[in-house]
């Protein structure tokens, strides 16, 4: 299995948080987790991600316990192995949409591929703006450009946080056909957290959070 999460938890000291939760997914499987907003679906995307330590239970990626490594080789496996599509979106501001995706194939220690990065940004209808800042681009188009940037990288695990929440029916459609299609092309596990119910039809797998980030349904 790419990714394990056994009886994970993690609970905020202001309250709200996740877990337990266990579930596994396999390389080229793809998986939707719904849940409200609180529901801790953005402190899963840390914990599996190594930027948060489980407080129970466990966490494997690649068969690695990321919380057991030291920074620098958790560091290492993320970037090896991991892309994030944050919904916070963290583009580089004073970089143009294109020199964004260019970076992140740098950082992951891939070699240049501009035919890559202009068949995403056709494929996600934001060509047209590889040349603008991310301060001038809207916020569908945005999130858009940080959806390139993660899949620029040829992950094998592809987390997602909410990658719709600023899409219209359309660009919502098109950016989950985009990341169904690239993990399934590329063998990689896709794990999409968000609270967008129109995207649970697209998905084989779903695990419905409750309020309380515990599981509260599921459907394989």
């Amino acid at each position: 299995m790419l990714l394990e999460v056994g009886n994970a938890s993690y609970r905020h000291n202001g309250g709200g948080g996740v877990g337990p939760l266990s579930f596994a997914l396999a390389a080229g499987e793809a998986c939707l987790l719904l849940g409200p907003s609180g529901s801790g679906k953005s402190t899963l995307i840390q914990l599996i991600a190594g930027l948060l330590t489980p407080q129970a239970g466990t966490i494997l990626v690649d068969g690695t316990p990321m919380h057991a490594l030291a920074p620098a080789a958790r560091d290492d496996l993320r970037r090896r192995t991991i892309a994030i599509v944050f919904q916070s979106l963290r583009l580089v501001s004073a970089l143009s949409v294109h020199a964004n995706l260019a970076l992140a194939r740098k950082l992951a220690g891939l070699p240049a591929d501009p035919a890559r990065i202009a068949t995403l940004l056709d494929r996600l209808a934001i060509a047209p703006l590889a040349g603008r800042l991310p301060r001038e681009l809207s916020q569908g188009e945005a999130q858009r450009a940080a959806l390139a940037r993660a899949l620029v990288t040829e992950p094998r695990l592809l987390l997602a946080d909410e990658p719709t929440s600023a899409l219209d029916d359309r660009a919502a459609a098109a950016a989950a056909t985009l990341l169904l299609d690239s993990a399934r092309a590329a063998g990689a596990a896709l794990l999409v957290v968000t609270h967008d119910s129109r995207l649970r039809p697209r998905f084989p797998r779903a695990i419905l959070l409750g309020a309380d980030g515990r599981i509260a349904g599921a459907r394989a």
